[in-house]
């Protein structure tokens, strides 16, 4: 499917006729559900399929102002065909393109078609890298949900998209990063108002904007303050990432609480489920359990994982903040540093401030990672049934599953 939309920053979603009848469907100021999404346009594709209902509150709806764009043709086929109920809608479709408000453009380039009758995103994003954007408006703030799902086809495996750009919004305000897993609310320090009267901002890297920006504000004691910032050359509060050489912990632990079904699959309980440890030394780093050296390709639970390390490195003896990063990881991860549990993580980029925890000498580090249970359900798949019936799928669509901590785990300090 074409991307352009999500690439140029519009947020879109699906309706059907059903939707049309919610009692916030309705045109204001000539956007849709002005008290709910608040759409500025609606796409009709040539293929897409109608009934006689939805046809009669697309005219509505452009006859109230709403811009409509016929892409790719004005669709002709009914959903439950009847000879009168499509010459209804056909003549019904191609009377609206009378209007000023309606369209009729090519199926290709959508964001272009769109921003050529002044529909704007109110988004802009410039990235190397997909970020996709969602809006949502309160009577008092504005939250823009900023995604990168950190998957990037020009390198291997999930964690290894991550991206620098910059993203503009259609705002006066003063900008926060709110982190979605803790809650935490932090004033964002680079950024610029543009002319047209809306914010940008910049990452130099994502991976690490949202914890800089923490470390700065808490060294600069202007955390939860709400001071307003424009600053001319934010680089100055930002040091480099690089300034020392990441630590990397190496000397893993990990005990895997293995579970089983019981041996009649047909009398199964929660309770009857088998479960048996087993604990592995990680001499050689980190690597998903099927690639363990007893290959354990079936096997589904959980990993308790425990490390140490020292503190301070020789090459960062003065380093004051520190990231305890353990990149993109699969499944979920609770993390305990030296007895204190750490925030919810991203997983699609695990990392923490840890720098109030630091303390000199030996740290411990313990994560418990969870799995779902398809690689111990792959032997079984053949006698595996619900409601009487079996899969349908073969196994062999199933392949076994990277489990466990995957990336390398790092303590990043500057």
């Amino acid at each position: 499917m074409p991307t352009d939309l999500e690439e140029a920053g519009y947020a879109y979603e699906y309706l059907s006729p059903n939707n049309f009848d919610l009692p916030q469907a309705y045109v204001k100021d000539r956007v849709l559900g002005p008290d709910a999404q608040g759409f500025k346009a609606l796409v009709v594709r040539g293929n897409d399929s109608m009934t006689v209902a939805g046809a009669e509150d697309i005219a509505e709806f452009a006859r109230a102002g709403l811009s409509v764009l016929f892409s790719g043709g004005i669709p002709a086929y009914l959903a439950s065909f009847n000879e009168s109920g499509s010459k209804f809608v056909n003549e019904t479709l191609h009377g609206l393109l009378s209007l000023q408000n309606v369209h009729q453009v090519p199926y290709e380039k959508l964001a272009d078609s769109l921003a050529s009758i002044g529909i704007s995103p109110i988004t802009r994003v410039v990235a190397n890298n997909t970020w996709y954007t969602y809006w949502r408006q309160t009577d008092d703030y504005n939250y823009v949900f900023v995604y990168n799902d950190a998957v990037s086809s020009l390198t291997a495996g999930l964690g290894n998209g991550y991206s620098e750009g910059k993203v503009q919004f259609a705002s006066t305000g003063t900008p926060y990063f709110l982190d979605a897993w803790t809650g935490d609310k932090v004033p964002i320090l680079n950024f610029t108002r543009t002319e047209n009267n809306s914010l940008s901002i910049s990452w130099e890297s994502v991976r690490y904007s949202y914890l800089r920006s923490i470390f700065t504000q808490r060294a600069n004691g202007l955390l939860d303050k709400g001071h307003v910032y424009n600053l001319q050359d934010p680089s100055q509060y930002y040091p480099p990432i690089s300034s020392s050489v990441p630590l990397e912990i190496t000397n893993w632990t990990v005990e895997i609480e293995h579970w089983d079904p019981p041996s009649d699959l047909s009398q199964m309980l929660p309770s009857d489920t088998v479960k048996y440890n087993m604990t592995h030394t990680l001499l050689s780093g980190l690597k998903s359990w099927k690639d363990f050296d007893n290959n354990l390709t079936t096997t589904s639970g959980r990993g308790y994982y425990s490390a140490s390390f020292t503190w301070p490195p020789q090459n960062c003896t003065s380093c004051k903040n520190s990231i305890l990063d353990f990149g993109a990881i699969f499944h979920t991860l609770q993390v305990t540093f030296n007895g204190q549990t750490l925030p919810p993580l991203d997983p699609t980029w695990a990392r923490a401030d840890i720098s109030t925890h630091l303390r000199g000498g030996k740290n411990n580090v313990e994560a418990l990672v969870t799995t779902p249970l398809l690689n111990t359900l792959r032997p079984l798949w053949s006698e595996l049934m619900s409601g009487a019936n079996g899969t349908t799928t073969p196994v062999s669509a199933q392949p076994p599953q990277d489990y466990g901590l995957l990336s390398s785990v790092k303590v990043v300090s500057f």
